[in-house]
């Protein structure tokens, strides 16, 4: 407790001195000084395009924040740069602007082929782990990328790509199904018809009052359609399955669980027409649209990833079975 408030009250500082610092170079930067005396206009855009930024740098390089972060705080300089100094300063702007910009698009390109490469060597690496294509992704890219919210999101998104597109041949004879029970496939089904029919009717109407407004509706419209297909899918491709000492509860692409069995407290089958109100994770092709049919308690809080990689913690975690009398006496003799 008090090495954490020791580091936010570092935090607090060294965030505080940088603004402060910032504040007073923006002041100058907008006062007369910098049209009465050059020298203030050439002081304070040396401050903004590299003092800043690599007092910044400083700030975070012993922390979990990415260096590249370093990037976009350069260019806010350097837009505030030439919104303050640009007539007073013109030739180190074009200077900085010429040569300073294009390198630095080089290293960012460089960057990220490096992390998309490291990324792709740890999903590799993932594979002696035994989890499907979304599990490893969401692995890989927390271990290459921070923080680990974003990384579990974009792995989500490109999981979600493979599945809608590229993905296609599915596990056989392993696990336990959960697509058969309250109809999830007919019914996304039809609402993709619906959405496709929708869609179209949506855009010409849109058109007529804003093309622009038509054009991103519609873009929201493919990018949801993609992923009820991506969710399709999933759902024949990332069954839930029992190993030696993990229970694996998948749920296509809306999320998934990694349970130890020895973690597992009670496991039963939920008698039909249970209320859905005291449910605390329901994991259901559905959503909370479909009635789970196995709840599962733990003796201590579990993750459990849902959509776009977004991480909780539970104790009971209710979700559908196709076959539940067979899954729980599985799972009870396994433990």
């Amino acid at each position: 407790m008090g090495s954490n408030l020791s580091t936010s009250i570092q935090w607090t500082i060294k965030i505080g001195l940088l603004m402060s610092a910032a504040t007073g170079i923006v002041l100058i930067g907008l006062s007369s000084l910098v049209t009465t005396h050059p020298i203030m206009a050439t002081a304070v855009t040396i401050d903004l395009l590299f003092t800043i930024p690599i007092a910044y740098y400083f700030i975070i390089r012993k922390t979990s924040v990415q260096k590249i972060t370093v990037v976009p705080v350069f260019f806010v300089c350097l837009l505030a740069a030439y919104a303050m100094v640009e007539n007073e300063t013109s030739g180190l702007l074009q200077a900085v602007t010429k040569f300073g910009v294009p390198a630095i698009e080089l290293f960012v390109l460089g960057y990220l082929g490096f992390r998309i490469y490291r990324t792709r060597q740890a999903f590799a690496d993932e594979a002696v782990s035994g989890r499907d294509l979304m599990e490893r992704l969401r692995s890989a890219f927390v271990r290459e990328l921070k923080p680990a919210a974003v990384a579990r999101a974009a792995a989500f998104e490109v999981g979600t790509f493979i599945y809608a597109f590229i993905k296609w041949r599915r596990p056989v004879g392993i696990g336990f199904t959960y697509r058969k029970l309250n109809g999830p496939v007919s019914l996304m089904m039809v609402f993709l018809f619906l959405l496709t029919a929708e869609t179209a009717i949506a855009h010409i109407l849109l058109a007529m009052l804003s093309p622009t407004a038509a054009w991103i509706a519609t873009a929201l419209s493919i990018y949801f359609a993609i992923q009820i297909v991506a969710h399709l899918k999933a759902m024949w491709m990332r069954p839930i399955v029992l190993t030696n000492n993990e229970l694996l509860i998948r749920c296509g692409i809306l999320g998934d669980a990694a349970i130890r069995l020895d973690n597992i407290v009670k496991i039963e089958k939920l008698p039909y027409g249970s209320e859905p109100l005291s449910f605390e994770y329901v994991l259901t092709p559905l959503g909370r649209l479909s009635q789970p049919n196995i709840s599962l308690y733990l003796n201590e809080d579990a993750s459990v990833y849902g959509v776009y990689g977004i991480e909780k913690r539970v104790s009971r975690i209710f979700f559908t079975v196709d076959e539940p009398d067979r899954f729980v006496s599985a799972v009870a003799k396994s433990l």
